[in-house]
This record gives structure tokens, C-alpha cells and sequence, in this order.
């Protein structure tokens, strides 16, 4: 298998400190192309942007700190050929593809992700990383195959541990807004393919 890409331009940030880890990578204009003995066909694509950011705490404290994660994919167009893998009656729009969410939050991190001892014994399983306090989806868009879901969220959480145990349920609290155009469409014609069973998507579609 090989494969190249290009772009116009992009960034690259990082920085570390007692604050914290902070990690930006963005491209813009890339263009992709693929091919093997994995592939029936040659792929190439196209993307208007993308990116992905990281902001995490990295030594233990009893108060809150910041996080925050972003990941985009702006305008990814697919080959016609995949289109008609999956799509082969053209029965939705082949729209390029969007998919980017920025999120951030806050918690207690009681451990140092630079120390190698507190490290491994979270890799035992012997410590956990601390507890989840807030977290706000400061923007999520989904866009494709002509649905669109945009949303934003605020949630305050009490004392919920990171990772998450299966014998702690989340109580949290808080508001989200969430707006969806043509999703009932794009789901009755899943069904109809029989990409997804008839009844989840009128399960879907009813909610």
C-alpha cells in the first residue's frame, strides 16, 4: 500500500509547562490520495481543513483544572467510486463531509502524567486519574449526505471518576441544544438500503 498527500499550509503549536500540555495541528487544501492491494480502486479525496487540538493538565492537584479537546474535518469529498459502493441508486446527496467538535471541562487530576510511578500504576489498574467536574461541548457539527446536526452542551458533573466505572452512574446535571435538519429523511432511506434495521430508525425518527 502507498499513499501521498499535500496541503496549502497549516500549523503546528505545542507547549508544555506546570499549566499544562497544550498540542494544536491544522492543515488547510489537502488533498489525499491512496492506493493497494486492499483497494479495488485507486482513492483519492479532498479536504477544505483539517485539524486537531489537545489541552490537558499533565501534574496532580486537589483543585479544578482546565481540558479540552477539538477535532475537525471540514468538506471531505469522497471518490464517486466509494459513493456507489455504498450508495449505489444515489438515493441521498454525495455533499462533501463535515465532522468537528470542540469541547473543554474541567476536573481534580490527582496524579502527574509526567511521573513514570504514577503512570504505571494507572496502568495496573492501582490508581485511577481523578474525577470529572463540568464539561461543554462548545460546538458540534455533523454534516453529510444532506443531514446536518449542530449542537451545544453544559453539563456539571459531581465527583464522576476518570475512566469511568461501571458501578459509579454520572450524576450530572445541565442543559444542551441540539438542532437537526433531514436526519429523518437520511435515516428512512438507511432502512430502505438496508444499512440499519427498520425499527431502530423509526425509533430514531420518532425521538
Amino acid at each position: 500500500m502507498q499513499g501521498a498527500s499535500k496541503s496549502r499550509g497549516g500549523s503546528f503549536d505545542v507547549t508544555l509547562s506546570a499549566d499544562g500540555l497544550a498540542y494544536d495541528a491544522a492543515a488547510t487544501g489537502v488533498e489525499l490520495s491512496l492506493e493497494g492491494s486492499q483497494f479495488p480502486f485507486p482513492v483519492t479525496s479532498t479536504l477544505a481543513g483539517v485539524g486537531f487540538g489537545l489541552r490537558v493538565p499533565v501534574v496532580a492537584s486537589e483543585d479544578d483544572q482546565p481540558f479540552g479537546a477539538s477535532f475537525k474535518i471540514t468538506e471531505l469529498v469522497l471518490p464517486e467510486p466509494l459513493w456507489s459502493m455504498v450508495d449505489p441508486t444515489n438515493a441521498f446527496p454525495h455533499d462533501p463531509i463535515t465532522a468537528e467538535i470542540d469541547l473543554d471541562g474541567s476536573g481534580r487530576f490527582l496524579l502527574s502524567f509526567l511521573s513514570d510511578s504514577d503512570m504505571a500504576e494507572l496502568q495496573r489498574g492501582e490508581r485511577e486519574i481523578g474525577t470529572l467536574s463540568g464539561m461543554a461541548i462548545r460546538s458540534l457539527l455533523l454534516k453529510g449526505a444532506g443531514a446536518t446536526v449542530a449542537a451545544t452542551a453544559d453539563m456539571t458533573f459531581r465527583d464522576f471518576p476518570l475512566p469511568p466505572r461501571k458501578d459509579v452512574k454520572p450524576d450530572m446535571f445541565g442543559t444542551a441544544d441540539v438542532r437537526m435538519t433531514g436526519v429523518t429523511g437520511l435515516l428512512n432511506k438507511l432502512a430502505q438500503m438496508g444499512l440499519i434495521p427498520a425499527a431502530q430508525a423509526m425509533m430514531a425518527a420518532g425521538m
